[in-house]
């Protein structure tokens, strides 16, 4: 089964907008919760005053080919953070284990430490590539092309920012480096390619039915978790 079958057969309950309670390794599961993951609901939900910061990194690498999830939530003790990555590429047919068949789709997953100045180099790539400014209200993230979404709680307030490709160049962002060298999953960063996009509602064939594709939009301080399907 390729992603996007997988992804077909389970557009309808995407629709639903099940709410994540943050990182979801089944990969069924994962798939239902996605938007919400993306979207840090889980992080808005629990952002109050007194709360540990935390922040959420989420690449879409072209979602048929690779989406990278970071969680990292700070370490009031030692200042720093624990940090946590999960990798996810399209499976290929030789991958897949009658045993365990939706093995291929779990991903890699590593957790670490990071310390105080890894954790404060980290926060000012961040601020540096723009995260606090007011986030593009109204811009639609497409699964067929590159972006990153990034939600955080911070001193008790939630905040969430995206960067899409085409349209900027995410090579800018210099927060992406800061978590690749922290990355130890050894699933290799699908970096962004010069695309050309036609319009959202083509007629594509992938030679097994048409694509299913999705896209979300960016709202004043959020994501429209109402995605619209081809």
């Amino acid at each position: 089964m390729s992603n996007r079958k997988l992804l077909g057969l389970l557009s309808l309950g995407l629709l639903v907008g099940c709410t994540a309670p943050g990182p979801v390794e089944n990969p069924i599961g994962r798939t239902l919760t996605w938007f919400s993951y993306v979207g840090g609901e889980d992080i808005r939900n629990q952002c109050q005053v007194g709360a540990p910061d935390r922040w959420r990194f989420v690449y879409n690498g072209t979602y048929e080919e690779q989406v990278r999830g970071y969680d990292v939530a700070a370490d009031p003790i030692s200042r720093g953070a624990v940090f946590e990555a999960r990798v996810y590429n399209q499976p290929s047919l030789v991958s897949i284990d009658l045993r365990d068949p939706l093995g291929a789709w779990k991903g890699k997953y590593d957790r670490r430490l990071l310390n105080a100045e890894q954790r404060e180099a980290l926060q000012q790539a961040l601020a540096s590539s723009g995260f606090n400014n007011p986030a593009p209200k109204g811009q639609f993230l497409r699964s067929d092309a590159y972006y990153w979404v990034v939600s955080a709680c911070q001193n008790g307030q939630f905040h969430l920012n995206a960067w899409q490709q085409p349209g900027q160049d995410l090579s800018k962002l210099t927060f992406v480096n800061q978590l690749l060298d922290a990355d130890r999953t050894g699933l290799a960063y699908n970096r962004p390619r010069q695309i050309q996009l036609g319009p959202f509602y083509g007629s594509n064939q992938d030679g097994q039915g048409r694509e299913v594709r999705f896209q979300l939009q960016v709202a004043e301080n959020g994501l429209n978790i109402g995605p619209r399907f081809r």
